[in-house]
Parts: structure tokens; C-alpha cells; sequence
């Protein structure tokens, strides 16, 4: 599905409303955050969004990230929601997704869950892993297990792409561990993701996405990502990270190019509503 005209520049306006008070919390209690991904790249190439991007994603190390958690219900007020995994226990994701409240906005694969969240920024904590690659394969493989558990206990049948056989048996292992998770509480699985994900927990100033499907594909160093630096987008003022070129290099190769037109593909493709006051 495409965006209706003018609703992408809709959603932009949102989420960017969603960002403005992310950082003003993030500033009132002194928390550290950069932009990632399309959000960084959208700052340097455009000074904001990617022309055709609907969404919005920064990153927080674990220790700024659990106080956000901590503070932001006392600010956020009714205007904006807070939702992961562990908060909800049945939304699609371990990282947090802060959204405006009264919309919608929910990919196909999305709505099979049973919490849909509204138009939103992602925001991803960056975990401490070990400098021995084998034991971060064993850190990956840990959170990767359980969030799969995780999945399957929500998920009768994920949403899984194909129709030959290898496909069909995976949904049919998905259905069998749906029904035999059943008697397996939920606060276990969420126990152990957190134990694997905060195994090395202030070891080293090596940190990644764990909640990624290609974590090692994140690695930073605490000497990539501070000092961060300032940067524009929409008009405001956001963090991004020290070496915020190799992180985009690493990303999309050569970032200032634009890509075909074919491959400029945004993740709407399901639910959206807009709050009744949202011209």
C-alpha cells in the first residue's frame, strides 16, 4: 500500500512532535540520545527527513535508557504513550516505541499483535557486548532465542514470507510451540532476555543493538559515539554521533547518493489514524 497524498507529510509532522518532546525530557534530566539510522542520514543528506522516511529512530546506552523509562510516564501526560515488550507483554518489539496517543500507525505485519501502537519514534538501547567474538555469537544467540520464544508465545503464526516447504514447516513449528509456551509465563521470557541482553553490562566500551536481527552490524565504541555532536533536522536541534560519517558509511555505503527511485520504500503498508485535532 502507498500513503494517501499528504498523509505521509502527515505522519512526518507527528512523529516530529513525538521527537520535540523525547528531547525535551531527554534535556530536562540531562539523558544522552543520538539519531540512527534514516534519522541520521535524513540530518546530514536533507537536514531531516528522507523525503519519502515515515519514521524516526535514536539510540540511548542501556543506563540513559532505563532512566528515560523511569521519568518519562511522569511527563508524558495523555498525549503520548510508551510501549515494548516489556511493558505490554504483547507488542511487537523489545525496544520502545514512543507514539502519539489516538493514532495508529501499524504495518500488516504488525497488526497480527495484540498491542498496535500510533504514530511514533523508535528508540533503541545499545547494550554492552564482549570483545571476544565468540562469546557476543553466544550473547546474540541468547536474545535471539528468547525473543523468538517471545515471539511465538504472541504469535500463533508470524508472518512468514513464501509457500515452499521450508516456509510451510516453519509455520507449523510456530504453531506447535504457540500451544506448548502456553504454560511457560511470559515474565520468564522477558526475565531472560533481559539477562542475556544485560550480560556484560558496563564491560568495556564495546555496544551494539541486540534487538536487531544483525547485531554485529552496529558495533560502536563509547569513543564513536562521544562526544556527540549537533546536527539539524526539521529545524531543530538533535545529537548524532561522533563518528557519525562511519556509522552511515557502514549503514549505506555512499549515504549522499540517492538511492533508485525503486528502493526509496518507507514501512507504511497497514493501519493509520491520525488524532481528530491533527490538520
Amino acid at each position: 500500500m502507498e500513503y494517501r497524498p499528504g498523509d505521509l507529510e502527515r505522519v512526518q509532522r507527528t512523529s516530529l512532535s513525538v521527537l520535540k518532546e523525547f528531547i525535551r525530557i531527554c534535556e530536562k534530566y540531562q539523558l544522552d540520545y543520538f539519531c540512527h539510522w534514516g534519522t541520521a542520514l535524513g540530518a546530514v543528506r536533507h537536514q531531516g527527513f528522507i523525503p519519502w522516511d515515515d519514521d524516526i529512530d535514536v539510540g540511548m546506552l542501556r543506563e540513559d535508557y532505563e532512566r528515560f523509562l523511569q521519568v518519562a510516564p511522569g511527563e508524558l501526560g495523555d498525549k503520548f504513550v510508551l510501549s515494548n515488550g516489556f511493558i505490554q507483554k504483547n507488542c511487537p518489539g523489545m525496544f520502545t516505541m514512543m507514539s502519539a496517543a489516538d493514532t495508529l500507525h501499524v504495518t500488516e505485519q504488525e497488526s497480527l499483535w495484540g498491542y498496535w501502537h500510533g504514530i511514533r519514534i523508535d528508540i533503541f538501547p545499545f547494550d554492552h557486548v564482549p570483545e571476544d567474538a565468540v562469546k557476543r555469537k553466544f550473547q546474540y544467540g541468547a536474545v535471539r532465542f528468547w525473543y523468538q520464544l517471545y515471539i511465538m508465545k504472541n504469535l500463533r503464526c508470524p508472518q512468514i514470507l513464501g509457500n515452499g516447504w521450508k516456509a510451510r514447516a516453519v509455520r507449523g513449528v510456530c504453531r506447535v510451540m504457540h500451544v506448548l509456551l502456553k504454560g511457560m509465563p511470559m515474565s520468564l521470557i522477558l526475565r531472560r532476555i533481559r539477562r542475556a541482553s544485560l550480560r556484560y553490562r558496563g564491560q568495556g566500551d564495546l555496544v551494539t543493538l541486540l534487538y536487531d536481527i544483525y547485531p554485529e552490524k552496529y558495533l560502536l565504541r563509547l569513543t564513536d559515539i562521544f562526544p556527540l555532536q549537533e546536527g539539524r533536522f526539521e529545524g531543530i536541534s538533535v545529537k548524532l554521533l561522533h563518528h557519525n560519517h562511519m556509522a552511515l558509511e557502514n549503514s549505506y555505503g555512499d549515504y549522499m547518493t540517492l538511492p533508485p527511485e525503486d528502493q526509496r520504500v518507507n514501512h507504511y503498508s497497514g493501519r493509520l489514524k491520525f488524532h481528530e485535532t491533527d490538520g
